[in-house]
């Protein structure tokens, strides 16, 4: 390759890794937007894998828009500048689906305990007096206010 031909044109310098990475999670932003499926997905990412110049791995982003976090200021930021930012959003989407996750249990856990405890109290002689479905739910509340105040934290970041 001639020194001429690197300088003449941006788009056959070569890439590095943290350029690929940057695509290939801008790949997968617009995968959650739903603006590629998952087998363009799977392509675009091995294609940015194998990518060896900025125009292999623009023309991967080409056609998605701008508007998402990553946009196509991806190739153009300076690597050492964006990998702390995308740890830090990436730690609060883990904290958010964790939060998630916790409610969900929460909900299916009491929804169930208070089915059990609502058939059993219909067929004794106590009625409603005895609610042990507190119990699980209040150790429950724990984790999940655990999880709240971590995914709030990781946001704050």
């Amino acid at each position: 390759m001639s020194s001429e031909n690197a300088a003449g044109d941006p788009g056959e310098i070569r890439v590095g890794d943290a350029e690929r990475r940057a695509v290939i999670e801008r790949l997968e932003i617009a995968h959650s937007d739903g603006q590629i499926d998952l087998d363009e997905l799977d392509e675009r990412s091995k294609a940015a894998v194998a990518a060896r110049t900025r125009s292999d791995l623009t023309a991967l982003t080409a056609d998605l828009p701008t508007s998402s976090s990553a946009g196509a200021g991806a190739l153009a930021s300076a690597p050492a500048a964006t990998p702390a930012r995308r740890s830090q959003d990436g730690e609060a989407k883990v904290a958010r689906s964790m939060f998630k996750n916790a409610v969900r249990g929460f909900v299916f856990v009491a929804l169930i305990c208070n089915i059990v405890w609502l058939a059993t109290s219909l067929g004794n002689d106590e009625g409603f007096d005895n609610y042990w479905p507190i119990w699980p739910m209040m150790g429950l509340s724990i984790a999940v206010i655990g999880t709240y105040f971590n995914y709030q934290r990781a946001k704050d970041q």
